[in-house]
């Protein structure tokens, strides 16, 4: 099982600070971090290679235009990537899907010339559990490698994406990255009973 520290949601006034945090989560055992490009762009050369980074693509609203997204991906490849979290635009997902269908298969391209992970964000909190499934299958068929069930910018009940996770994973056959709000060691000694391809954390201190 992937394990992933993320800081994606934190409000970073001291570089310092964040920064033994990052290595403290290092030094308790997580495969990745997942980072703003702007802390990226500090970290990458002090992290070892066996640490995968991670940057978001339009996190979290995924507003912006095709053309602009796929610039990142591609910026996100030439500054050494590991991985891309893509949010899907949720106008084209449910007006102009197969809009949405071919900016994800160019950017699975860029991946694939770079050598990157392409993760996306699904929204359980706005969609209709059966909707996603068939969405998913899409994705998994585009060659997506990996979901989370939610967003993740908010707290999120780690029941509920538990639940959405794996009813998506078992309907679609697509990893799924657990996403939920954790703050007891106790709930994520639970959810890595699920055995879900991967999890995130957005408190390091639990991994203790």
């Amino acid at each position: 099982m992937y394990l992933e520290y993320c800081i994606y949601n934190n409000h970073i006034t001291d570089y310092s600070e964040e920064l033994n945090k990052v290595f403290k989560a290092i030094d308790n055992g997580v495969d990745g971090l997942a980072v703003p490009t702007h802390f990226f762009l500090k970290i990458k050369d002090i992290i070892a290679d066996t640490v995968e980074l991670a940057i978001p693509i339009d996190y979290p609203m995924g507003y912006t235009l095709s053309k602009n997204k796929i610039n990142s991906v591609l910026n996100a490849g030439k500054i050494g990537a590991n991985i891309i979290d893509y949010t899907p635009n949720s106008y084209y997902l449910k007006h102009d899907f197969s809009k949405l269908k071919n900016e994800i298969k160019t950017c699975l391209g860029i991946c694939k010339d770079y050598d990157m992970t392409f993760r996306l964000f699904l929204d359980h909190n706005r969609s209709d559990l059966k909707d996603l499934i068939a969405i998913t299958k899409i994705y998994y068929e585009l060659g997506v490698d990996a979901c989370f069930p939610s967003i993740g910018y908010h707290h999120d009940d780690f029941i509920d994406n538990v639940i959405n996770a794996k009813l998506i994973e078992e309907k679609s056959n697509m990893p799924m990255m657990f996403n939920g709000y954790l703050w007891q060691k106790e709930q994520l000694d639970e959810i890595l009973k699920y055995d879900f391809f991967g999890i995130r954390v957005y408190n390091y201190k639990i991994l203790v």
